[in-house]
This record gives structure tokens, C-alpha cells and sequence, in this order.
């Protein structure tokens, strides 16, 4: 209802893409879980310490993108300095504990607390996250998942950033007002750029419990 009246809902979008668990679908913050799973193989192969300062991975700062969501849109960055990841661990950015917000932008990213004393949700985190792997490996982060999690798991529809193939299924999602929205990501965020099917999520999520060293 509104001002007293009844308000038609908007038309049903006609699509091409399969439905139900065929279907892809942008997954937003149900990447975290596969950036985080990512992590965790790296550091049961020693590649990754969880308490080590992010400094040693990236001594000479980390170039963070203001306007990580406008996609066409030329990117504008600052330095995050090797003083303030001297601070921040892996650890901290897996358990939203780094002090750095969910999101910052069209400002520079600075530290909303000490690291380590408080929680608070961030997608920054992740994003920063995405950088150490990265740079640890010499791998996209899609590379990365590919390798470990999409081939293996036959999560063949599943892909960080939009594809071809990702498209061809992509199911529409709408905004409050029943407007089509889609945001077709060209680059990986580890934040929240996966696509995926109900099917293929449902498997790395069950994965653990067929690899116990996966479990905590």
C-alpha cells in the first residue's frame, strides 16, 4: 500500500537463464566463505601464517581502490602504508577484527580502531585479504580458485568475475523497488563477486566434510 492505495508489482522478468539450482546467481557476500577457504589451504601447506604482519607480505603498501563499485568508472586509490599493515594479520582480516571498515569509499582507508581489540564487519578486509594471497601465490584470485576449489569440486559454473559462460545463466536480481539490478563485476573482489549456482555452493560448502583438515 501506499498513501492509502494499492500498488501494482512490477512485471515478472522474462528471462533466458535456467532457474532453480541451475541457475547463476551473483552470490555478494557469500564469497567470503571460498576467499576464506582459499586462505585457510594456504596455511595447512605452511605457505600462510596466520600471525604474520601483513608488511611481510606486502612491504611496500597496499594500493586500495576508493571506488572499488563504480566499474566503469576510472579508478581512484591511495596508500595504505606498510606502518599500518605492520599492525594487521591475516587472522585479524578472516575474523572482522582488523579495524578496518566494511567499506571506504571516495576516501582514503584508515583504521577505525586498534587491531584486534573489537569486531566489526568488513568487506575492506577481504579485499585486502584478496592482495596477500595474490601476492603470495603469483595468481589471480580467480586462478587461485579455479586451482583449488572450482576444478576440483566440478563447480563448473561457478566464476569470481563475469564470464561468458557466467552471463549465458546469469538469473537478474532486483533492487528494493523491484528495479532489475545486476552488477556485472569485470574484476575479482573478494568481498563480493562470486557467481555461482545453488549446486555449486552447496559443494564447497560441504567440503570440509569430506577433507577434515579443513575443519577448525
Amino acid at each position: 500500500m501506499q498513501l492509502g492505495r494499492a500498488v501494482n508489482p512490477p512485471e515478472p522478468h522474462r528471462c533466458r537463464a535456467a532457474s532453480g539450482s541451475e541457475a547463476i546467481f551473483q552470490a555478494a557476500s557469500l564469497t567470503k566463505p571460498i576467499v576464506a577457504t582459499l586462505a585457510v589451504k594456504l596455511v595447512l601447506r605452511g605457505k600462510l601464517d596466520l600471525d604474520q604482519p601483513l608488511s611481510d607480505v606486502l612491504p611496500d603498501g597496499y594500493l586500495h581502490r576508493q571506488n572499488l563499485f563504480a566499474l566503469r568508472e576510472r579508478p581512484v586509490v591511495d596508500l595504505v602504508t606498510s606502518e599500518i599493515l605492520r599492525r594487521l594479520t591475516v587472522r585479524m582480516l578472516l575474523s572482522h577484527t582488523s579495524g578496518l571498515p566494511n567499506w571506504s569509499s571516495q576516501v582514503p582507508l584508515s583504521l577505525s580502531f586498534e587491531p584486534g581489540t573489537r569486531w566489526r564487519y568488513s568487506g575492506e578486509g577481504y579485499v585486502l585479504l584478496q592482495r596477500v594471497l595474490e601476492r603470495l601465490t603469483g595468481l589471480s584470485l580467480q586462478a587461485l580458485a579455479s586451482a583449488e576449489l572450482f576444478e576440483p569440486l566440478d563447480m563448473n559454473d561457478s566464476a569470481l568475475k563475469l564470464t561468458e559462460r557466467v552471463e549465458s545463466a546469469l538469473v537478474p536480481g532486483r533492487s528494493a523497488s523491484g528495479q532489475i539490478r545486476q552488477l556485472r563485476f569485470p574484476y575479482e573482489i573478494a568481498a563480493g563477486s562470486l557467481y555461482t549456482t545453488a549446486i555449486d555452493y552447496a559443494r564447497v560448502i560441504a567440503a570440509p566434510l569430506h577433507d577434515q583438515t579443513l575443519l577448525p
